[in-house]
């Protein structure tokens, strides 16, 4: 036989007993034999499984300010702890550009970021990562590019 708990939840931990119980009709009258039960086993249902890849990612360069803005989709799972921008130059290595850290404090809260940091004239690659309270980072988004104007 098997069983299955329905109601699990990621990040909780179980303790399950299992007990074969074998019902009988006699002659009318209903009976149930229980058998031994198995020794107990717990189960760390730990949730191992990254959000979504973000989805939209955008970059405009802002002149002016001497930035670029990226926009990128909200992650849709509910326990989406905050998103991680890379960035490299032309075929470079990726670089994590936004605040350290996976815990939620080092994370990009909102789904937008201001890359003060870029140097005007260098072409940018830009992806993004989801990350949950777990610590369980998605793959990066799909890249956009973009060269920051030299001031004239």
């Amino acid at each position: 036989g098997q069983a299955l708990d329905q109601d699990a939840r990621l990040d909780h931990v179980y303790k399950y007993v299992l007990q074969r119980v074998v019902k009988l009709q006699v002659a009318g009258a209903k009976a149930e034999l229980a058998g031994a039960k198995s020794p107990a086993v717990t189960v760390d249902a730990k949730d191992v499984f990254p959000p979504s890849v973000p989805q939209g990612l955008a970059v405009v360069a802002d002149a002016e300010a001497g930035a670029m803005d990226l926009s990128w989709e909200p992650s849709p799972e509910a326990d989406t702890a905050g998103y991680i921008v890379y960035r490299r130059e032309s075929g470079g290595a990726w670089q994590r550009v936004s605040p350290g850290g996976k815990l939620a404090t080092g994370l990009v809260k909102v789904p937008a970021w201001n890359d003060r940091t870029a140097q005007p004239g260098v072409r940018y690659e830009y992806a993004v990562s989801a990350v949950d309270r777990d610590g369980n980072e998605s793959a990066r988004s799909a890249s956009v590019v973009e060269e920051l104007p030299r001031q004239p």
